[in-house]
């Protein structure tokens, strides 16, 4: 009677003895294990050996190396039957690539320096490989890894004497780098062993070391064992799962197609399609269940996996990509889409980034889309998009009322109801004027919004962006917020409420590195600029206090009315608003709402780690 799976245990020999042609399947991912698990690996063996070396002579003990999953090759069913040694199955590592591959590099490292034990040299090399020769066609490696891999884990690892064989270039993917560290690793680790102990690592690794060797026939019965068990590998990521079940249900013969293009992708998202999903995931509005639920409604709703890859990964794919290439300033591809957008463009992407939030990036990935890359579209929207983001910052909004706003406008997209003015993708006339209001105080709101907003204010006063290392700029009260008890700045401001309002005011921020900011602390103003113009690379907005000779109320107020008319531009703030706003000021000084205070904290933008004021 046939079975769904057969279980039992076996020796690495017998894994290796030519039985199980073990292949690694286009979906599985690709090997990562560095030196520190490779090494502790060895030292868990070495130390099983070991075992009775004391002086008497009790045999070294059984190590247990873990739980094997493998897929048969062949639709028939799998028997508890041991395979017969002149029909090797072949199979399909669905869970331990990362020791098998490691203990093939260990056993091949082994190999190759077991010189003066011709017996253990042999009994290694066919572990790694039958009829070992230099000619790759004409070996039968024991394990064979991804196609695009292969050559390089034969010549360097597999094939007699690799281990003296060194890459001729340095251009090497990441698998393959971690491929030769580990083997340098073994190398650096055995050459100096008696050979006597290598003899017994070898005879240990083949004979007493053991796997639970579990097989079955169905793609689906090998993913469910594979979620049960635990192992000392690294746990697979969500889209690696993904990456096993979406490839894994793709007929065979279009299976090599589409794991290109995964692979492909994987490599210009930068090792993994975590953000790539997740952002599909928002943008079809599948955001109730779990990550791998979500994809997987979202796969059969596209009608196929080949169908969900061509339809919406791969083109989703290369338009993140451009957006992630504008945020971190690279030069876009000539002719591209985002090539053809224009500077300013390119740059509101760069500002958004700013935000260290990645709620902004669904919709421009939808609206992309959707305008099929024309330029014009693309650059209107990333307009309004960037005051919506800034204003939703300036607010304090907390995330998960952020989120709902981005939903909000992803589903007014896809019904095609986009209004080319107000709300979802504008605030309203209130949320404007609140805007204004916060601005009175927005470094006690939060300082890090603080600082990201002079930031670019610095880029509108300069007319082009500055690129400043921001990471040591902090804020700056130019009226201190603490003033000794015989300053010059009481004189200038002998009303509490007025000195109160004007400390907190827009108009009195500056940038200044830290430790320009800690030396002017709450010194007069004619010190402060001896500190801060000691520096040739102040920022714009703290190099255009220079000509001021004293610095009262209506010096800060005028440098306030400045920066907002700046913000009109910017934002398209209305000027009776910011009257409106400047009017207020002038009878109460604004109170931090603290709701708002407090939704607004957690928030990073990325130009700097911190932002405070030490004055």
């Amino acid at each position: 009677m046939s079975t769904p799976f057969a279980a039992k245990a076996v020796t690495i020999g017998q894994l290796l003895d030519g039985n199980y042609a073990l292949r690694v399947p286009v979906f599985q991912r690709d090997y990562a294990w560095t030196t520190n698990e490779a090494g502790q690996l060895l030292d868990d063996i070495i130390a099983a050996l070991r075992i009775g070396e004391a002086g008497d002579d009790t045999e070294p003990s059984d190590y247990f190396i873990g739980a094997i999953v493998l897929l048969e090759a062949t639709d028939a069913a799998v028997t508890a039957a041991e395979p017969k040694a002149d029909a090797p199955r072949h199979h399909e590592i669905i869970d331990g690539l990362q020791r098998i591959v490691t203990l093939t590099i260990l056993l091949s490292v082994a190999r190759d320096l077991a010189a003066a034990s011709p017996a253990i040299a042999k009994r290694a090399a066919s572990a790694v490989a039958a009829k070992p020769d230099d000619d790759p066609k004409r070996a039968e490696p024991r394990l064979e890894v991804q196609e695009e891999i292969q050559p390089y884990f034969w010549s360097y690892i597999q094939r007699p004497a690799a281990s003296a064989e060194m890459p001729d270039s340095d251009d090497v993917t990441t698998t393959e780098q971690c491929l030769l560290d580990v083997r340098e690793l073994f190398i650096e680790r055995l050459l100096d062993e008696p050979s006597h102990i290598l003899d017994r690592l070898v005879t240990f690794l083949l004979d007493q070391c053991y796997c639970a060797l579990i097989t079955t026939h169905s793609i689906d019965r090998s993913h469910q064992i594979f979620s049960v068990l635990n192992d000392r590998g690294r746990p697979l990521g969500r889209s690696e799962i993904l990456k096993a079940q979406i490839l894994g249900a793709i007929p065979i013969d279009k299976r090599s197609h589409y794991s290109a293009i995964w692979r492909d992708l994987e490599k210009r998202m930068g090792g993994s399609l975590d953000g790539l999903l997740s952002q599909i995931r928002t943008i079809e509005g599948r955001t109730r269940n779990r990550i791998i639920q979500d994809i997987r409604t979202i796969v059969d709703q596209c009608g196929n996996p080949s169908a969900f890859i061509d339809n919406l990964l791969e083109p989703y794919g290369s338009i993140l990509e451009a957006i992630q290439q504008i945020a971190a300033g690279q030069t876009p591809a000539p002719n591209s889409t985002a090539d053809k957008l224009s500077p300013d463009a390119r740059q509101l992407i760069v500002y958004l980034n700013w935000l260290g939030t990645s709620d902004w990036i669904a919709p421009l990935m939808l609206q992309w889309r959707v305008a099929q890359g024309d330029p014009a579209a693309v650059e209107n929207f990333l307009k309004r998009l960037d005051r919506f983001a800034y204003s939703l910052r300036l607010l304090g909004v907390g995330a998960d009322k952020r989120t709902a706003r981005y939903q909000s406008i992803l589903e007014t997209m896809k019904a095609g109801e986009l209004p080319e003015k107000g709300p979802p993708l504008d605030i309203t006339r209130d949320e404007e004027r609140l805007v204004i209001y916060n601005l009175r105080n927005i470094h006690a709101r939060n300082q890090l919004t603080c600082k990201l907003l002079l930031l670019r204010l610095n880029d509108g006063l300069a007319g082009t962006p500055q690129r400043l290392d921001s990471t040591d700029l902090t804020v700056e009260h130019i009226l201190p917020q603490k003033l000794p008890r015989k300053s010059l700045w009481r004189d200038w401001y002998p009303d509490g409420d007025e000195r109160a309002r004007c400390t907190q005011s827009l108009g009195n921020l500056a940038l200044v590195p830290r430790g320009v900011n800690e030396r002017a602390r709450n010194l007069e103003f004619a010190q402060k600029k001896d500190i801060f113009f000691a520096h040739d690379d102040l920022p714009l907005i703290t190099r255009d206090i220079a000509d001021q000779a004293t610095w009262q109320p209506g010096d800060v107020q005028d440098r306030e009315a400045r920066l907002f008319a700046l913000l009109e531009q910017l934002w398209d703030i209305t000027p009776s608003q910011s009257r409106n706003a400047r009017q207020s000021a002038s009878i109460a000084t604004p109170r931090p709402r603290q709701d708002v205070v407090a939704a607004g904290q957690s928030a990073q933008p990325i130009p700097s780690e911190t932002a405070g004021s030490s004055d």
